[in-house]
């Protein structure tokens, strides 16, 4: 029956001896109500993207689902590339729907950007006003996340800004008093392998050591793949790399070239950026060979007419076009898994722009770490402004701002990720958190 339309009725009685008369006509016209308000709404995870379900609304004629990356339709104007499917019937079903949300590159939804799909369903009855709009409340899950191929080995990565030697803030610890906590919370997550950045400047030590070359002397389970100067003119001296010799052997290193460094204007007088690479065996299996690049993207001069995600989306540009023609230029170098951390000053929030560093890297072929079978503190963001823990209060939408990164080519997929918001010390190390991810290097016998 369709509402606000005249309907007419009579009633008759049947038994074995036939039908009795009919009833007097009765008039029936519907009432429409204002359409009602959403019950429960879940999202969860499948291959394909993430599928809502959702109770029937009260008096509700069209439902419609609305979906993006990011968290808040509200902004104006909403930065987010948002969807909507079409409006369908309210009338086809009765009690539990299900809708499918699509994952999509386009607008960063896809399992490797390791964001999640935000979703708000819509309500509406246009019997009654065919202008009002019920909103559910927002919901949001992840794709589901690659699993790391079976077989290979298993290696721990972890990537750390270090905060450099002088740059503390009036009421932080200096080095000297932060590196010994530094190298604790190193130790805590047992990496084989860490990058790091900001690891610069003189660290006061009797030694008259660099920061980096104080870092790794504190390190007993890992040691630098070099610990001389960076490349003559080049900025980031103390974007590093370190390994633990006891289960990796160090092959070849180097940096890449051609990198921006942006926070110099006009482009014609900007220095390279110091990246670091190094490759690695695991010992004992000559066959399982992998690449380590460690990056540290400056934050742009605001004189360049391109928007900041733009300069940082050209940086990585720049480090995948290096990164292939290193490896163009060694065949021994060719194929080879990559390991990538860094701090890309960067966060996920596309913010009018899809191009930034993070999506260029995931466009070029690699996959967040952040997007794995098990995240741990990813709620809190990676940049913690040098607050205590107390302060780093969790994302109300359960995703944490990041700017630092752990990405992998050739291994899609982690087993976990770890933002560790929390060091558990009383000297507050850096105004970044370590974040650490478990993968699976596969071997090339594979």
């Amino acid at each position: 029956m369709t509402p606000t339309k005249t309907y007419y009725l009579v009633v008759a009685g049947k038994n074995a001896a036939g039908s009795g008369r009919y009833s007097t006509t009765l008039q029936i016209k519907l009432k429409p109500q204002s359409v009602g308000q959403f019950g429960a709404v879940t999202a969860t995870p499948i291959p394909t993207g993430v599928r809502v379900t959702f109770a029937s609304v009260p008096n509700a004629s069209d439902y419609r689902v609305r979906w993006s990356a990011g968290p808040n339709e509200n902004r104006v104007p909403d930065r987010w590339s948002e969807h909507y499917s079409s409006w369908f019937s309210a009338f086809s079903t009765k009690g539990t729907w299900t809708y499918d949300v699509p994952m999509s590159a386009a607008d960063l939804t896809s399992t490797a950007f390791g964001n999640p799909i935000y979703v708000r369903l819509q309500a509406r009855n246009t019997f009654y006003d065919t202008t009002y709009i019920r909103k559910s409340p927002q919901v949001h899950a992840w794709p589901t996340p690659v699993s790391p191929a079976a077989g290979g080995t298993e290696l721990r990565v972890a990537n750390y800004n270090v905060m450099c030697a002088g740059c503390e803030p009036a009421t932080g610890k200096p080095w000297s008093a932060r590196v010994g906590t530094l190298a604790t919370v190193i130790g805590s997550a047992a990496p084989d392998i860490l990058t790091v950045e900001e690891a610069s400047g003189p660290s006061g030590s009797t030694a008259n050591r660099e920061a980096y070359q104080d870092l790794d002397a504190h390190l007993a389970n890992l040691q630098l793949t070099y610990s001389g100067a960076a490349p003559s003119g080049s900025t980031e001296a103390g974007t590093r790399i370190l390994y633990n010799p006891a289960k990796l052997d160090l092959e070849a290193q180097g940096y890449l070239a051609g990198v921006k460094d942006y926070r110099t204007y006009p482009q014609s007088t900007a220095k390279e950026t110091s990246i670091p690479w190094a490759v690695f065996t695991v010992r004992g299996q000559s066959a399982t060979r992998f690449m380590v690049v460690a990056a540290h993207y400056a934050l742009p001069s605001a004189s360049y007419g391109a928007q900041k995600k733009s300069l940082l989306g050209a940086n990585s540009s720049q480090v995948i076009a290096s990164l292939g023609a290193l490896t163009n230029s060694d065949p021994k170098l060719a194929g080879l898994p990559v390991l990538f951390g860094g701090d890309l000053n960067d966060h996920r929030y596309p913010e009018n722009e899809t191009n930034g560093a993070q999506p260029t890297l995931v466009r070029g072929g690699f996959y967040d770490a952040s997007a794995s079978l098990r995240r741990v503190g990813t709620d809190r963001p990676t940049y913690n402004g040098f607050t205590p823990p107390s302060a780093q209060v969790a994302d109300p939408n359960q995703d944490g701002l990041r700017i630092d990164y752990i990405l992998t080519r050739g291994m899609a997929g982690s087993l976990q990720f770890e933002n560790r918001w929390n060091p558990g010390t009383s000297i507050l190390p850096s105004d970044h958190n370590l974040i650490s991810a478990t993968v699976r290097v596969p071997s090339s016998s594979q």
